[in-house]
Protein backbone atom coordinates (compact mmCIF):
# COMPACT_ATOMS: atom_id res chain seq x y z
CA UNK A 1 0.00 0.00 0.00
CA UNK A 2 1.12 3.30 -1.32
CA UNK A 3 1.55 6.77 0.54
CA UNK A 4 -1.03 7.85 -1.75
CA UNK A 5 -3.49 5.36 -0.90
CA UNK A 6 -2.85 5.97 2.81
CA UNK A 7 -3.51 9.58 2.45
CA UNK A 8 -6.54 8.59 0.39
CA UNK A 9 -7.99 6.59 3.14
CA UNK A 10 -7.60 8.91 5.99
CA UNK A 11 -8.78 11.89 4.02
CA UNK A 12 -12.07 9.89 3.15
CA UNK A 13 -12.24 8.62 7.30
CA UNK A 14 -11.63 12.11 7.91
CA UNK A 15 -14.65 13.52 5.82
CA UNK A 16 -16.94 10.77 7.24
CA UNK A 17 -16.18 11.50 10.78
CA UNK A 18 -17.03 15.30 9.82
CA UNK A 19 -20.23 14.16 8.16
CA UNK A 20 -21.14 12.35 11.12
CA UNK A 21 -20.12 15.06 13.64
CA UNK A 22 -22.54 17.81 11.53
CA UNK A 23 -25.33 15.15 11.16
CA UNK A 24 -25.38 14.68 15.27
CA UNK A 25 -25.03 18.53 15.79
CA UNK A 26 -27.67 19.29 13.47
CA UNK A 27 -29.84 16.65 15.05
CA UNK A 28 -29.25 18.26 18.55
CA UNK A 29 -30.35 21.56 17.20
CA UNK A 30 -33.37 20.39 15.49
CA UNK A 31 -34.20 18.77 18.96
CA UNK A 32 -33.44 21.62 21.15
CA UNK A 33 -35.74 24.32 18.61
CA UNK A 34 -38.48 21.66 18.68
CA UNK A 35 -38.59 21.10 22.23
CA UNK A 36 -37.92 25.06 23.43
CA UNK A 37 -41.39 25.27 20.52
CA UNK A 38 -43.55 23.55 22.59
CA UNK A 39 -42.22 23.74 26.78
CA UNK A 40 -41.72 27.84 26.59
CA UNK A 41 -44.68 30.14 27.15
CA UNK A 42 -44.71 34.20 27.01
CA UNK A 43 -43.02 35.31 30.10
CA UNK A 44 -42.12 38.91 31.57
CA UNK A 45 -39.08 39.98 33.40
CA UNK A 46 -39.19 40.61 36.52
CA UNK A 47 -36.46 43.00 38.36
CA UNK A 48 -34.05 40.63 40.89
CA UNK A 49 -31.45 41.24 43.04
CA UNK A 50 -28.18 42.35 41.57
CA UNK A 51 -25.16 40.51 41.42
CA UNK A 52 -23.11 41.72 44.23
CA UNK A 53 -20.08 42.52 41.92
CA UNK A 54 -19.36 43.21 38.29
CA UNK A 55 -17.57 40.52 36.37
CA UNK A 56 -17.75 39.24 32.25
CA UNK A 57 -16.67 36.47 30.69
CA UNK A 58 -18.41 34.45 33.49
CA UNK A 59 -19.51 30.61 33.30
CA UNK A 60 -23.30 30.36 34.12
CA UNK A 61 -25.54 27.47 35.17
CA UNK A 62 -28.57 25.89 36.67
CA UNK A 63 -28.44 23.63 39.42
CA UNK A 64 -31.47 22.17 41.77
CA UNK A 65 -33.38 25.30 41.09
CA UNK A 66 -30.67 27.65 41.94
CA UNK A 67 -28.20 29.68 39.43
CA UNK A 68 -24.40 29.34 39.30
CA UNK A 69 -21.77 32.13 38.27
CA UNK A 70 -18.43 30.80 38.33
CA UNK A 71 -14.88 32.82 37.19
CA UNK A 72 -14.43 35.40 34.71
CA UNK A 73 -13.04 38.81 34.54
CA UNK A 74 -12.65 40.64 38.14
CA UNK A 75 -12.66 37.78 40.40
CA UNK A 76 -11.90 34.61 38.29
CA UNK A 77 -11.76 32.25 41.44
CA UNK A 78 -15.34 33.42 42.99
CA UNK A 79 -18.39 31.11 42.66
CA UNK A 80 -21.51 33.16 43.59
CA UNK A 81 -25.04 31.57 43.91
CA UNK A 82 -28.40 33.01 43.20
CA UNK A 83 -31.65 32.07 44.99
CA UNK A 84 -34.49 33.03 43.17
CA UNK A 85 -36.78 31.53 45.70
CA UNK A 86 -35.31 34.42 48.36
CA UNK A 87 -33.90 36.60 45.74
CA UNK A 88 -30.54 36.47 47.54
CA UNK A 89 -26.87 35.89 46.27
CA UNK A 90 -24.36 34.36 48.64
CA UNK A 91 -20.71 33.46 48.27
CA UNK A 92 -19.39 29.35 47.62
CA UNK A 93 -16.72 27.78 47.79
CA UNK A 94 -13.53 29.58 45.67
CA UNK A 95 -12.57 28.03 42.29
CA UNK A 96 -9.50 25.65 42.79
CA UNK A 97 -7.54 27.82 40.04
CA UNK A 98 -8.84 31.45 38.68
CA UNK A 99 -10.63 30.97 34.98
CA UNK A 100 -12.16 33.15 32.37
CA UNK A 101 -13.82 32.08 29.29
CA UNK A 102 -14.45 28.74 31.13
CA UNK A 103 -18.13 27.12 30.86
CA UNK A 104 -20.24 25.08 33.19
CA UNK A 105 -22.74 22.75 33.35
CA UNK A 106 -24.71 20.87 36.16
CA UNK A 107 -24.99 16.97 35.89
CA UNK A 108 -26.34 14.68 38.57
CA UNK A 109 -26.41 16.99 41.37
CA UNK A 110 -22.57 18.62 40.99
CA UNK A 111 -21.18 21.80 39.19
CA UNK A 112 -18.33 21.05 36.45
CA UNK A 113 -16.65 23.66 35.21
CA UNK A 114 -14.61 22.95 32.05
CA UNK A 115 -11.72 24.25 30.12
CA UNK A 116 -10.93 28.17 30.24
CA UNK A 117 -8.11 30.22 30.19
CA UNK A 118 -5.83 31.33 33.14
CA UNK A 119 -2.75 33.34 33.66
CA UNK A 120 -3.78 35.60 30.37
CA UNK A 121 -4.69 34.07 27.77
CA UNK A 122 -3.73 30.11 28.31
CA UNK A 123 -6.24 27.73 27.41
CA UNK A 124 -6.15 24.97 30.21
CA UNK A 125 -7.48 21.30 30.06
CA UNK A 126 -8.78 21.27 33.77
CA UNK A 127 -11.91 19.63 34.79
CA UNK A 128 -13.57 20.50 38.27
CA UNK A 129 -16.83 19.35 39.95
CA UNK A 130 -18.21 21.47 43.06
CA UNK A 131 -20.72 19.69 45.42
CA UNK A 132 -22.69 22.17 46.35
CA UNK A 133 -24.02 20.15 49.72
CA UNK A 134 -20.35 20.17 50.66
CA UNK A 135 -19.60 23.18 48.98
CA UNK A 136 -16.29 21.53 48.22
CA UNK A 137 -14.26 21.10 44.98
CA UNK A 138 -12.10 18.64 43.55
CA UNK A 139 -10.42 18.42 40.13
CA UNK A 140 -11.61 16.09 37.72
CA UNK A 141 -9.50 13.98 35.16
CA UNK A 142 -7.94 16.54 32.78
CA UNK A 143 -9.14 16.83 29.21
CA UNK A 144 -7.22 15.44 26.52
CA UNK A 145 -6.62 19.12 24.94
CA UNK A 146 -6.02 22.53 26.69
CA UNK A 147 -9.01 24.49 25.82
CA UNK A 148 -10.82 28.09 26.14
CA UNK A 149 -13.79 30.21 25.04
CA UNK A 150 -16.02 26.72 24.80
CA UNK A 151 -19.62 25.98 25.60
CA UNK A 152 -21.15 22.86 27.13
CA UNK A 153 -24.51 21.64 26.99
CA UNK A 154 -26.27 18.51 28.86
CA UNK A 155 -28.96 16.31 27.54
CA UNK A 156 -29.96 14.13 30.13
CA UNK A 157 -26.85 12.78 31.84
CA UNK A 158 -23.98 13.39 28.90
CA UNK A 159 -22.21 16.59 28.85
CA UNK A 160 -21.26 17.58 25.24
CA UNK A 161 -18.30 20.24 24.61
CA UNK A 162 -17.61 22.65 21.90
CA UNK A 163 -15.36 25.15 20.91
CA UNK A 164 -17.17 27.81 19.62
CA UNK A 165 -14.42 30.56 18.38
CA UNK A 166 -12.32 28.51 16.10
CA UNK A 167 -14.20 25.28 13.10
CA UNK A 168 -15.12 22.46 14.57
CA UNK A 169 -13.05 19.77 13.44
CA UNK A 170 -13.28 16.49 15.78
CA UNK A 171 -10.50 15.14 17.86
CA UNK A 172 -10.22 11.54 18.23
CA UNK A 173 -12.29 9.55 21.42
CA UNK A 174 -14.39 10.39 23.70
CA UNK A 175 -13.60 11.31 27.49
CA UNK A 176 -15.53 9.51 30.18
CA UNK A 177 -16.38 11.84 33.01
CA UNK A 178 -16.69 10.37 36.81
CA UNK A 179 -18.72 7.41 34.91
CA UNK A 180 -21.90 9.95 34.64
CA UNK A 181 -20.95 11.85 31.82
CA UNK A 182 -19.44 11.75 28.34
CA UNK A 183 -17.28 14.82 26.68
CA UNK A 184 -18.01 14.26 23.56
CA UNK A 185 -14.94 16.40 21.83
CA UNK A 186 -15.50 18.87 19.32
CA UNK A 187 -12.77 21.41 18.73
CA UNK A 188 -10.49 23.55 17.09
CA UNK A 189 -7.07 24.65 17.70
CA UNK A 190 -5.50 24.72 21.55
CA UNK A 191 -4.17 28.42 21.22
Amino acid sequence: MGLRSIRARATALSMGRRRLISLLCGLLVIGLLVTAGYSQRPGRWTRAAPMPEERTEVAVTELAGKVYVVGGFGRGQALLEYDPVSDRWRERASLPRALHHTTAAAVSGRLYVVGGYADGWNPVDTVFEYDPTTDQWRQRANMPTARGALAVGVIESTMARLRMNRVPQLLAGATVLSGLAVLLVLAGRTA
